[in-house]
């Protein structure tokens, strides 16, 4: 690993996380700070302390996304070892087979001894948060990365204690401001707004309707980007998906058709999705009535009941799977082209088109503090670029 050139502010951080987990303690040591600020590049030098104590470490984040993400940038940096999901690191997993991913008991996560990192923190509640904490192994080691300006979960509140963390980032680097999207995500943080124009190439704020959003997101999947939608609300939600589906040919048939993009919406403990990731569909067939089985890109397999898609349907969900066979892998799900910007948190993709429409208008009329963290929630899902309707 090459070497890093620290900041007095991230020195200060590494050593007082390294000396935390080098105590052993059974409290979590939380490291936090807003985008730019550099949490992922310190992952390297505390990672090389821990490994040179003679200490296993594992990275782990809460959606499949996330973990994608988050081992890209452990890569890049040099830093060895792959992110899984939290729950496999909890569950495990046994080889792909016809019925999908199967999981076994609880277990824990590390070996004796050794240090759990568990990135994109704002997104563990406390309930799972609970569930880590009762299998961590003896002398053991639970570090939180996160962002406490982002939105808090989804339900229940935060598990790592961002009110008094081990360390908190708070400068800005000059490198990660050359970035439009850090540079705005800043401003929002501080209270600022959204420009209006263009800055650069990686930000665009313009007139739009569902359509053209919707238009400019087809676009970018018919080149093979990496590309969603971001809203405050589901109906608006509801009406890019139809939208974007159309504009793609994959309406009109069956509900879910080889091609689509799904969102699931209940945490999925038999195949290992998490609320809020989303899925590709590879491929769809009969399960039974009024039930699909999906296949997924990336080797999911599950039933779906069609009539229970979308929010509003999860208490009738559980109902009728307890009903039916509670063992049997059912996901909860919608069409996921367009997120709720509560969704997308723990996932980045290269280029994000954000709503900026009545619904956020009122989020922000509401609650201003919720409609800041709203707003740069939505913004720090880019990586590349930033395009903003207002609709």
């Amino acid at each position: 690993m090459s070497a890093i050139a620290l900041s007095p502010d991230q020195v200060r951080a590494v050593d007082a996380v390294c000396a935390a987990l080098k105590a052993r303690s059974v409290a979590p040591s939380v490291l936090v700070g807003p985008a730019g600020t550099g949490k992922t590049t310190l992952l390297g030098p505390i990672a090389e302390r821990i490994t040179a104590d003679r200490r296993a470490i594992r990275f782990a984040a809460p959606t499949g996304r996330a973990a994608k993400v988050l081992s890209e940038k452990l890569a890049a940096r040099g830093i060895p070892g792959v992110a899984t999901t939290i729950h496999r690191a909890l569950y495990g997993s046994a080889e792909d087979s016809d019925e999908g991913l199967k999981f076994g008991a609880l277990k824990e996560p590390i070996n004796a001894g050794g240090v759990l990192v568990i990135d994109e923190a704002s997104m563990v509640n406390d309930s799972i948060h609970a569930d880590i904490m009762s299998v961590m192994p003896p002398r053991s080691s639970l570090l939180y990365v996160g962002d406490r300006e982002q939105l808090p979960p989804v339900v229940g509140t935060w598990g790592a204690d961002f009110d008094s963390p081990t360390a908190a980032l708070t400068e800005v680097h000059r490198q990660a401001l050359e970035s439009p999207i850090v540079r705005i995500a800043t401003d929002v943080r501080m209270g600022g707004r959204m420009p209006m124009g263009s800055v650069g190439t990686g930000y665009a704020r313009k007139q739009g309707s569902i359509v053209t959003s919707a238009a400019w997101l087809a676009e970018h999947c018919r080149a093979g980007a990496d590309a969603t939608l971001l809203c405050a609300t589901n109906g608006s939600r509801h009406h890019a998906n139809l939208a974007v589906r159309s504009m793609l040919g994959l309406s009109g048939g069956p509900a879910i058709v080889p091609g689509d993009r799904l969102v699931v919406l209940l945490n999925s403990y038999d195949t290992g999705l998490w609320n809020g990731e989303t899925v590709d569909v590879a491929s769809v067939s009969d399960s039974g009535p009024g039930l699909v089985l999906v296949n997924t890109t990336a080797g999911h397999s599950f039933d779906v009941p069609v009539d229970l898609m979308g929010p509003g349907c999860a208490a009738k969900f559980r109902e009728r799977q307890r009903a039916v066979d509670p063992f049997i892998p059912w996901v909860h799900v919608d069409y996921g082209w367009c997120l709720t910007i509560h969704k997308s948190q723990g996932s980045e993709w290269r280029h994000v088109g954000l709503l900026l429409d009545q619904g956020f208008a009122a989020w922000c009329r509401r609650d201003r503090e919720t409609g800041r963290r709203l707003a740069y929630t939505g913004i720090t899902r880019a990586r590349e670029s930033l395009t903003a309707f207002d609709i």
